[in-house]
């Protein structure tokens, strides 16, 4: 007859490692580890869906939010630069010899530096964030530094020629006509540095200033959510989205951070303003000098 059925101990099933699922905004930390590894996969991680998802999101705020913002500011930057680069100039006689037209003469120049720079820091910003969250953890507050302190740099690369030339407009209407004239100008007369003229200065003050405005942002973000939280546990109501930040809470948290960072970094700004505005090439150093005396 047919040999009955051989009996085996089966084996013990392998242990079934369950699949990997990458977190939002988690590229930058697969793409250094993958180069650590030695298996670099820095295309395939940094432009995973979710990863580009979170840039593309945070570019189109920021370009909407830049149009915006740029046309509220330009006015009060028009202000401050003339406080800062005039002596003895007072609001009122800053606002008299602009005029009302006058308020908007670097609007141009400000949309070309400021929309760009929004839409690149604040797409990378997050991703550096969380990337560098996820190397080194439980240090929240060193992630956000480094974080601004590198889309901050990247962001100036764009931001600087357009803040120039509206400085210059800002304090005198009449020397340029708009950004392209202004460019070609300065680029014929100065070189192509022309229109890098106090980028020292520029990334001295706009480091510390951003490095400031995104932790004290959120900060208060975090304690406004903290404080929804406790309220919804208080009702009954904790569960999944039970704690938002309004909107208004988050703009009006933005307004608070913008305020401390500015305060916090207004005499390195008078002196990169002067230094943007003046005839001749300045270090810091040296007109820091010059309006101290």
């Amino acid at each position: 007859g047919k040999p009955g059925p051989v009996w085996r101990k089966s084996a013990p099933a392998a242990a079934v490692k369950p699949p990997k699922v990458p977190t939002e905004g988690g590229g930058l930390v697969g793409a250094l580890k993958s180069v650590m590894e030695g298996k670099p996969r820095v295309f395939e991680e940094l432009f995973r869906p979710g990863v580009v998802r979170t840039a593309v999101i945070n570019g189109w705020s920021a370009l909407v939010a830049g149009f915006a913002a740029y046309f509220i500011a330009t006015p009060l930057e028009t202000i401050k630069t003339g406080l800062q680069t005039i002596p003895g100039a007072t609001t009122m006689s800053v606002v008299r010899k602009a005029g009302p037209k006058g308020l908007f003469y670097g609007l141009g120049a400000m949309w070309w530096a400021g929309v760009p720079y929004s839409i690149i820091m604040y797409s990378i910003y997050s991703p550096i964030k969380e990337g560098v969250a996820g190397i080194v953890p439980n240090a929240a507050v060193v992630s956000a530094m480094i974080a601004a302190a590198v889309a901050e740099s990247v962001g100036c690369l764009f931001f600087l020629p357009g803040e120039l030339v509206s400085k210059r407009m800002m304090k005198d209407a009449s020397m340029y006509k708009n950004f392209p004239s202004a460019a070609r100008t300065i680029v014929g007369q100065e070189g192509v540095r022309g229109l890098y003229r106090g980028l020292k200065s520029t990334l001295i003050r706009d480091i510390p200033f951003t490095i400031i405005q995104f932790i004290v942002f959120e900060a208060l973000r975090k304690k406004l959510g903290e404080y929804h939280k406790a309220k919804a546990k208080e009702s009954g109501k904790i569960g999944a989205g039970a704690a938002p930040v309004s909107f208004g809470e988050s703009v009006a948290v933005g307004v608070m951070a913008a305020l401390v960072a500015t305060t916090a970094t207004l005499p390195l700004d008078v002196v990169k303003s002067n230094i943007q505005t003046v005839a001749t090439q300045q270090t810091f150093v040296t007109m820091t000098g010059t309006l101290i005396r």
